[in-house]
Order: structure tokens, then C-alpha cells, then sequence
């Protein structure tokens, strides 16, 4: 098991950080301690855990709308809320989806959405699932890119943008099958999924994941350009094989959100990592987040949104293709 991360020291009583960061860092020191206070915030223990329909999970929401509203994030019908119901098993639930927009200039060609589901696993007796990587750091590298969105070095940006904090995300993926069934605005104008999910540990290979790549073309080369010493591993939705068997390792076109983008026909990038170490266990906390991957992966993740400001002709691509 991998020791705590030693970027992060607690200090007066557990709120702050000290972070002892490299002037070489390609995310400028501000921003990933931003990240990084996020991060520690959505899995505190006052957060609960952050499983659907809890008193964690509200607190969480409570939260993130407050973070919106300090980023000039626009609502629709004036709420960040989109409740939703599933079914699990023979129960009906509720679940809780946020999404505000960023608009775009008046002749942006559509709407990219970058998702990110803020649920996680709650408690299991006394013991806390805190859901620091999955997926805090998700939902604070969303946030991270609210502002460099509204930083943007233009007159406006060149496409409309949605913030989409998936509900129930656990338990099958039920928020972003709610958003694709009610969206807020027509699907065909949404150009591309940007599906963020766990981030900030570098097990087991130092590698992240990136899959969609092939149907925006031209970005791969340019993250290569800018991957540093991150590793990036480019895959099709199928991902590589298993051992000897024509299966795939992982099913990386269901592993996350993005999966009903995929189905709707809407192109996705999706950038995350496998399950690591202390994954869906109480010891995925804060303090053990890997600083130094975190703010690689926020490089990269930052160079496709500024790719895609200069690059409004690549998109609207049907899905069907690798």
C-alpha cells in the first residue's frame, strides 16, 4: 500500500494544507492548491461519503452549488438542481444531478459538456468511504477548469460549455442516463463529452487514461506534445485485450459516465485512471493524494480545452468510429 502522499501536511485541526510544491510544476502552485482544498473538502467526514439520497450527499450539493455561484456559473429556471428517479431492483430512488452552463459567443457551433459525478459510496457501519479520488478529484479538476474557462484569453469562448455534476453514479450510472433522457438543451447540439474520473493517484503505472481521442482529431499529437513525464495511454472504448483471451481488460466504454454520451451518438473524451490501492475503501482519503500526477493530469486536461478553443472544425464527429 502506498504511504500518504507528503505534499499534504495537516495543520490546525485538519482543514488546511501545507503544500510543499515544485517550482516545476506545469499547473501553476494557485491552482492545484485550489484543487487540492476541493478535493479535501468533498471528502471530509462531515461529507459522509457522499452516497445518493443521504444527508452527506446534500451537505456535498449545498457545497458545490455555493462553489457555481462564486464562478458566475449560469442556471437554468434559476437552480442548479436537476432531481431525477431510477429504478434499483424493485425500489424506486432519487438522485440529484447539478448542471449550470458557461455561454459561448453567439456563433459557437454547440455544447461541450464536462462531467463529473460527485457521489460516492457513504458509510458502511461506523467506517467512512471518503471518495477522495473517486471522485473528489474529479469534480475539483471540474471546477479547476470553470476558471480557466472564464480566464480564457479571447473575446469569448468558442463554444457554450455545461458543468455536470453527476448523481448516482455508483450504483449504474443513473445521473448521466437522467441528463441524456431530460437535457437541457437539445442533444443535437451537444458536441462532445469531457467525462472526469479519478485522477489523483498514479497507481499502478503512473498512467493516465484517455479514450475518445480518435474521433477528435489532431489532439492526441498535441497532448503528446505536452504529456511531460506523465504517461498517457490512449485507448479505443474496447481498451486492451486480456491475457490470451479475446475479452477486453477493462470495459472502458461502460466504466463511467460518458457511456450514455456514447449511447446518444454524442463523441466523449473520457480521462480517468484504473482502480488502485485503497479503491472503494476507507482508505481512499485526501492524504493520500499524488500532488505531482494531479497536477500533471490538470496540464493535460487544461491543454485540451485550450485545443479545442482553437480547434471549433474537429468536432460534431459521429461516435460510431474509434
Amino acid at each position: 500500500m502506498k504511504k500518504p502522499s507528503k505534499h499534504l501536511v495537516l495543520l490546525g485541526g485538519g482543514w488546511l494544507c501545507l503544500y510543499a510544491l515544485f517550482a516545476s510544476h506545469s499547473v501553476a502552485n494557485e491552482v492545484l492548491e485550489q484543487v487540492l482544498l476541493d478535493i479535501q473538502q468533498l471528502s471530509s467526514e462531515a461529507k459522509q461519503g457522499r452516497e445518493t439520497g443521504t444527508e452527506g450527499a446534500a451537505l456535498t450539493r449545498d457545497w458545490l452549488k455555493q462553489r457555481f455561484a462564486e464562478l458566475d456559473v449560469a442556471s437554468w429556471q434559476d437552480s442548479y438542481a436537476a432531481p431525477f428517479r431510477y429504478r434499483q431492483g424493485r425500489h424506486t430512488k432519487e438522485g440529484v444531478n447539478l448542471q449550470g452552463w458557461l455561454p459561448g459567443c453567439p456563433d459557437a457551433p454547440g455544447y461541450i459538456v464536462i462531467s463529473a459525478h460527485y457521489d460516492h459510496l457513504g458509510k458502511r457501519g461506523r467506517r467512512i468511504y471518503p471518495g477522495a479520488n473517486d471522485n473528489a478529484s474529479g469534480v475539483a479538476a471540474m471546477l479547476a477548469l470553470i476558471r480557466q474557462l472564464k480566464q480564457l484569453d479571447a473575446p469569448c469562448r468558442a463554444y457554450h460549455y455545461i458543468l455536470l455534476a453527476t448523481d448516482a453514479e455508483e450504483n449504474g450510472l443513473h445521473g448521466s442516463a437522467a441528463f441524456v433522457r431530460q437535457p437541457p438543451v437539445a442533444l443535437e447540439q451537444i458536441v462532445l463529452n469531457i467525462n472526469l474520473d479519478m485522477l489523483a493517484r498514479s497507481e499502478p503505472r503512473g498512467q493516465l487514461f484517455i479514450t475518445g481521442a480518435r474521433r477528435v482529431p489532431g489532439l492526441r499529437t498535441h497532448l503528446q506534445q505536452h504529456q511531460g513525464q506523465l504517461r498517457l495511454v490512449f485507448l479505443t472504448d474496447r481498451g486492451p485485450l486480456q491475457a490470451g483471451s479475446l475479452q477486453p481488460l477493462y470495459d472502458w466504454r461502460n466504466s463511467s459516465d460518458h457511456a450514455y454520451f456514447h449511447r446518444a451518438g454524442i463523441p466523449y473524451l473520457f480521462f480517468g485512471g484504473m482502480p488502485f490501492t485503497d479503491y472503494h475503501s476507507p482508505n481512499d482519503q485526501w492524504q493520500r493524494i499524488d500532488a505531482e500526477f494531479l497536477s500533471q493530469v490538470m496540464t493535460i486536461i487544461g491543454q485540451t480545452i485550450l485545443w479545442l478553443e482553437n480547434e471549433t472544425d474537429v468536432l460534431g464527429l459521429s461516435s460510431d468510429s474509434n
